[in-house]
């Protein structure tokens, strides 16, 4: 059986793009950008952190970065501050939820600020013409701040 020139030179040419692609992916920058991150949360650090874990997942279509950091008193008391302020926080039982229910003028972005237990939880979800942007924060009693950015 003789395979043709053609078919061929379109599988050669296949190949070598998914090869070309595989290579992009795994050269993109893996540096996260936890300040900047934070900023869009509307959360600026006064004081120095120090990154714990950091991760960043590219995919076509969708975008996944996850960071882990220590932050200082100063700024784990601001972050607190913020999220007690959000209109809707709540102080949410062990075994519970937050209530979801979002009745803001924009339902293409909300809001949401809870506690559990010792932990507060901050988390920000926009619409937008593509798919959507979610971020969720968490702070802890140690001071621990982790973060996951999600945009499809």
């Amino acid at each position: 059986m003789q395979t043709d020139p053609h078919t061929f030179k379109l599988t050669r040419h296949i190949k070598t793009s998914l090869v070309a692609l595989a290579i992009l992916f795994s050269s993109c920058s893996t540096n996260v950008d936890e300040k900047k991150h934070l900023s869009e949360m509307g959360i600026n650090l006064a004081d120095t952190y120090e990154t714990l874990t950091s991760s960043y997942s590219p995919a076509i279509g969708e975008e996944l970065i996850e960071f882990e950091i220590k932050i200082s008193d100063k700024d784990y008391k601001t972050i607190i501050k913020k999220i007690e302020s959000i209109d809707n926080f709540q102080i949410v039982a062990r075994d519970n939820s937050p209530d979801r229910s979002y009745s803001g003028p924009n339902s293409d972005f909300e809001i949401i600020g809870w506690k559990k237990e010792n932990t507060y939880f901050y988390e920000i979800y926009k619409n937008n013409k593509s798919g959507f942007e979610n971020y969720i924060l968490s702070l802890n009693p140690d001071k621990i701040l982790k973060v996951q950015y999600m945009d499809e």
